[in-house]
């Protein structure tokens, strides 16, 4: 509708303004005792960040942009931020609020017992993470159709005039990354783990440690960047459709009463004495 693409272009300008100033988006802040050797490296590493966000991960202002015009519809997004090894610097993907899935008791992001994203890949990437190491290799069922998709993917597709065919060109297959908390093999003590499952046929292609090897509290790592429009009770924010509800019908009855007030104004009466 015209009324929340405005709405969503308005929020998204306004909040590149403020996250992504001339001058970059990293500051430095000194705490405590200020002295010249750390002002000195403060703006070494503010400088350094500043050039990986804008010239070494090109892609960190396209992901950010697409990931905030997106805020007021879905009510939260995600940005998952990770290490290329590859190239040597950090990566931004966007992650949709539709392919990030929470549990129902969950009440906030971040300490959600189990957080999945699901992520569809092309034989390219998947035969890429295979060769690199990431993924185990199992002998995996060639994927067929294409996968299911979300309604607000179809509802993208159909806005943007994308039709899919029923062969599976690209080979996507659905992998369910899940980040959890549980108790593994021999340990007793539940810790926080990614572990990487294909969807067609169950198997388990990954297993990693999420915490510092180093870290004996066992502390999960945090590996996606939460943006809420507006908080809610649950894990999910809510965003202009929640709280508008039917657009179509608050239009209609904005419309409508417009038109009765214009009537009785304009309608000829008689007066009585």
């Amino acid at each position: 509708h015209p009324m929340l693409t405005e709405a969503c272009v308005d929020f998204a300008s306004r909040a590149m303004k403020e996250l992504m100033p001339p001058s970059g988006p990293v500051k430095d802040l000194i705490l405590g005792e200020v002295t010249l050797d750390k002002v000195k490296k403060a703006k070494r590493k503010t400088a350094l960040m500043n050039w990986q966000l804008t010239v070494q991960s090109p892609e960190f202002r396209a992901e950010l942009e697409q990931l905030l015009t997106q805020v007021p519809l879905g009510g939260a997004q995600y940005l998952k931020v990770t290490w290329d090894d590859q190239h040597n610097r950090p990566q931004f993907l966007f992650v949709a609020i539709d392919d990030m899935y929470l549990p129902f008791a969950a009440t906030n992001f971040y300490s959600a017992q189990r957080k999945t994203h699901v992520q569809f890949l092309t034989t390219l990437d998947y035969e890429k993470r295979i060769k690199n190491g990431m993924y185990r290799d199992v002998d995996v069922v060639p994927p067929g159709m294409e996968p299911e998709r979300s309604e607000v993917d179809k509802a993208n597709d159909k806005i943007e005039g994308r039709s899919e065919t029923s062969y599976n060109e690209d080979g996507l297959r659905t992998v369910f990354e899940i980040y959890a908390i549980v108790a593994l093999g021999d340990d007793d003590e539940p810790s926080p783990y990614i572990i990487s499952i294909d969807k067609t046929t169950a198997d388990v292609l990954s297993i990693y440690r999420n915490w510092d090897e180093f870290d004996d509290t066992r502390e999960e790592l945090q590996w996606f960047v939460e943006f809420p429009f507006v908080p809610w009770r649950g894990a999910y924010p809510i965003g202009l459709p929640h709280m508008i509800g039917g657009l179509s019908a608050a239009t209609t009855g904005a419309l409508r009463a417009l038109l009765d007030s214009a009537h009785i104004q304009n309608a000829p009466t008689i007066e009585l004495t």
